[in-house]
């Protein structure tokens, strides 16, 4: 009988710590894939621009059938993984040249809406996708040599509908945009009374004055209830934090700011580069000039998006991460390639 209960016991034993050990186990979640999103533009052999997108450095979407120059300006990613671009289309008459502002969905372009103006010309500089309204920059301008007009506006356009930032009195543009919590901050430039054009951003169509003499706005970002703006001023590269200016080194391209932490992307000399709270990361040797565009920040992982000259005198298209260059995917007989934004989704 004692060995019946001592069998037992081994087995009830046996079953507890299997049951116990099971319990301990933890199922260990991967962390998700990213994929990596660059929009840029790749020369062909006949001399067109041919905005394309590239994912994980593959080509992923050619956003133009090459048959006028396109340019991309910027991309982003809707919370809905729709891939937005915008730029503009450049066709060429008797009488110079017209532009027209494009806006790719998903790799399906369309003209945006100018308002019904006589004004002939329109460029899309920056898009931004909030919830599920898409806000583009830019401006519509006259061409001069068609019209005798040499006025600009600054545009905002939300959901395909122009909104004017200025009368058009005097020349402006949009240049860079950024949306926060539903409040819509575009930076770009306008001309004052004195002819200078000056540095300025609007919020929510609400203009503030950055610079007095000549400037303009290279990038925007907001964080909270602080305002970073890059600007160009008095042949010094500066930036804009909630009305204080401190000079930067290089020639800054592009913000973002995570916590704390401010990123900018752009050059110093011939050498790309990043810097962290201004401490400087170079992206290249500086044996060809090369230049940082667009950066993004992901985790602790920081992307540049940019380009490199050559030893042909040509440039490529070309994206970093933490200072270490990814290849993409380019046409080995083009005449040159630009990467102008990145993105992580």
């Amino acid at each position: 009988m004692k060995i019946f209960e001592l069998f037992f016991a081994c087995i009830f034993g046996i079953l507890v710590f299997s049951c116990k050990k099971d319990d301990d186990t933890q199922v260990v979640t991967p962390p998700p894939v990213l994929d990596v999103y660059v929009a840029g533009d790749e020369i062909s052999d006949q001399g067109i621009s041919i905005p394309k997108i590239w994912k994980n450095g593959k080509v992923f979407q050619i956003l133009t059938d090459g048959s006028e120059d396109e340019y991309l300006a910027d991309m982003t990613i809707s919370p809905k993984n729709e891939v937005y671009a915008v730029g503009w289309q450049r066709e060429f008459n008797t009488q110079n040249y017209d532009e027209n502002a494009i806006i790719w969905k998903d790799g399906v372009g369309a003209r945006l809406n100018v308002g019904g103006t006589v004004l002939t010309r329109s460029v899309a500089r920056a898009v931004h996708v909030d919830s599920n309204d898409v806000y583009v920059a830019g401006y519509i301008s006259g061409n001069y040599f068609l019209l005798g007009v040499d006025t600009s506006f600054a545009v905002l356009w939300k959901n395909g509908v122009p909104i004017p930032l200025t009368d058009g009195k005097k020349s402006a543009s949009a240049s860079s945009l950024f949306v926060q919590n539903g409040d819509v901050y575009v930076g770009g430039s306008e001309k004052n009374s004195q002819g200078y054009t000056i540095a300025k951003f609007w919020k929510n169509g609400v203009p503030t004055i950055l610079s007095t003499s000549t400037a303009w706005v290279n990038a925007i970002y907001a964080a909270g209830d602080d305002v970073y703006v890059v600007l160009y001023e008095d042949s010094i590269h500066k930036l804009w934090k909630n009305g204080v200016k401190t000079n930067l080194t290089g020639t800054p391209q592009d913000i973002k700011v995570v916590g704390t932490d401010v990123y900018i992307a752009g050059n110093d000399g011939n050498i790309a580069k990043f810097w962290k709270n201004g401490v400087p990361t170079s992206l290249s040797d500086g044996l060809f000039p090369a230049f940082g565009h667009s950066v993004y920040v992901s985790e602790s992982d920081v992307y540049v998006a940019g380009s490199e000259q050559d030893g042909n005198g040509g440039y490529a298209a070309k994206l970093w991460k933490n200072g270490v260059e990814v290849p993409l995917e380019l046409d080995g007989a083009n005449k040159g390639s630009y990467a102008v934004s990145v993105m992580v989704k």
